[in-house]
């Protein structure tokens, strides 16, 4: 795996998991404030977590750059369409855990 943007070695190891231990690892997450979403860096291929509470905007130039809060951009292989589609999912997913 590549770099992990703000991702500490929990939140990379909870790719990992799957079933229970997964849905329990990604609810205490979400507690923490956390959104977390994989995404692929241009041209190395190289997959990265990113914290989707981070993102800014999202631009297609035609290559599709995030603008982080902070200013700082990452240029990803997915579409702008995607980056949406993943938190969304992502957050919806966690929201069937927490009540």
């Amino acid at each position: 795996m590549g770099e992990a943007l703000n991702a500490s070695p929990r939140a990379v190891l909870s790719l990992h998991l799957s079933g229970r231990s997964r849905k329990r690892e990604l609810a205490v997450k979400n507690k923490k404030g956390k959104k977390m979403i994989t995404l692929t860096k241009f041209q190395s291929k190289d997959e990265f977590v990113l914290n989707s509470d981070l993102i800014e905007t999202i631009e297609e130039t035609p290559d599709t750059v995030i603008t982080l809060t902070s200013s700082r951009k990452i240029i990803v292989e997915e579409s702008a369409k995607d980056i949406v589609r993943k938190v969304m999912e992502f957050r919806r997913e966690l929201g069937k855990f927490i009540k």
